[in-house]
């Protein structure tokens, strides 16, 4: 009898944390590996942001405990988004990020994007259920510290991790060949690296992203809904405003805006990408407004005519109907700094194809794909 009370027990512990408590678009929420102080995590739906306390030892040897919201995912996918710890006190070596995981285990095998309170980022690994994490051979570093955007992508058995600080593209930390298995947990952690203390962290511009294009890029293999969204553009605080069942976008956009005599374009060059151009009306005077490695169109000027939005492709993107990840960019049209970086997102050109200024000039609505 004491051996099936104590069975029973254990199953409910058990099941306390795998019934599903969704928080946002995540189906579950809770603590992993038992921490001192409970953990929790809201989301305001207003903001589209999530407010995440988590505490626990740390995410390290040969066992973890931490607040972790995540989905059950199969196959390739892309997780992005932007992290803040709020409040300046914390160990230096509190963390947050993106995780992948074979289980809700305290000992399971899992793949870490980590931010630290002090700044340092690093993607570590734990190989095996209940193997010791080692110090280098299960992490990277990356030479420079405290980004705000952190990016996790698996595509086959590659896992690759991207950062940015807000304004900039993503920059790729490094990436490891992973044996986990197909449908892993996927998402958000918080932990204060101190057992007998909390911290917050607030996480916004969360995508959980599945590509449609196999891993060499050149198959189509499905089409996507899209949706639209609004993106402030002093702090890039990007919200869906709404969800369109389609495929595509109907109608062609030019992507020609005027601002006084002078008329905005994108053009191909000879080496083939798209550079935003712009001349007069009468086609004399052209100018080159951007220089960069990326296919960068569908340009559109504020009413107040000081910005010049547009977006921007990788350059190996082959043709309009192929899905990767883009931005979009604003230059000032007054002069001072260049081109920063204010959305990441999912999408192709076919769809994302124009920019919509609000009346006030202080933020715009673009179209991306819906792949969460």
């Amino acid at each position: 009898m004491k051996i099936y009370i104590t069975f029973c027990l254990i199953c409910c512990c058990y099941l306390g944390f795998s019934q599903n408590t969704p928080v946002g678009i995540f189906q579950n929420h809770g603590d992993v590996g038992k921490p001192k102080i409970a953990g929790s995590a809201r989301y305001d739906e207003a903001t589209q942001t999530y407010y995440v306390k988590g505490a626990g030892y740390n995410i390290w040897f040969q066992r973890d405990e931490f607040q972790y919201l995540y989905q059950k995912l199969k196959g390739d996918f892309v997780l992005t988004a932007n992290f803040e710890f709020i409040g300046d006190k914390g160990n230096n070596h509190r963390k947050y990020g993106w995780m992948i995981r074979e289980s809700a285990d305290e000992s399971a095998a899992h793949v870490s994007a980590v931010s630290h309170g002090d700044g340092l980022t690093v993607m570590q690994w734990r190989v095996l259920r209940g193997a010791y994490m080692r110090d280098p051979e299960d992490e990277i570093f990356f030479t420079k510290k405290g980004f705000e955007v952190v990016q996790l992508e698996r595509i086959g058995k590659k896992i690759t991790m991207r950062v940015a600080h807000q304004g900039e593209p993503l920059q790729t930390v490094g990436s490891y060949t992973s044996e986990m298995k197909d449908v892993v947990l996927a998402g958000l952690y918080v932990c204060s690296h101190d057992s007998l203390a909390i911290d917050e962290a607030k996480i916004w511009n969360v995508r959980i992203d599945k590509p449609v294009y196999n891993a060499s890029k050149t198959e189509k293999i499905q089409s996507l809904p899209t949706r639209l969204t609004n993106v402030n553009i002093t702090n890039g605080l990007c919200k869906n405003l709404s969800v369109s069942e389609v495929n595509s976008v109907t109608g062609k956009v030019i992507n020609e805006t005027k601002v006084g005599a002078k008329l905005q374009y994108s053009s191909v060059l000879s080496k083939g990408n798209s550079q935003i151009w712009r001349m007069k009306a009468d086609g004399s005077e052209k100018e080159q407004v951007t220089f960069d490695e990326y296919q960068n169109t569908a340009p559109s000027i504020s009413p107040d005519g000081k910005w010049l939005a547009f977006i921007s492709f990788p350059n190996d993107t082959e043709n309009a109907n192929q899905y990767t990840q883009a931005m979009v960019r604003l230059i000032p049209l007054t002069g001072g700094i260049g081109a920063k970086v204010i959305a990441h997102f999912y999408g192709n050109q076919s769809t994302s194809n124009s920019l919509i200024w609000s009346a006030d000039s202080k933020s715009l609505n673009f179209t991306n794909s819906i792949s969460n």
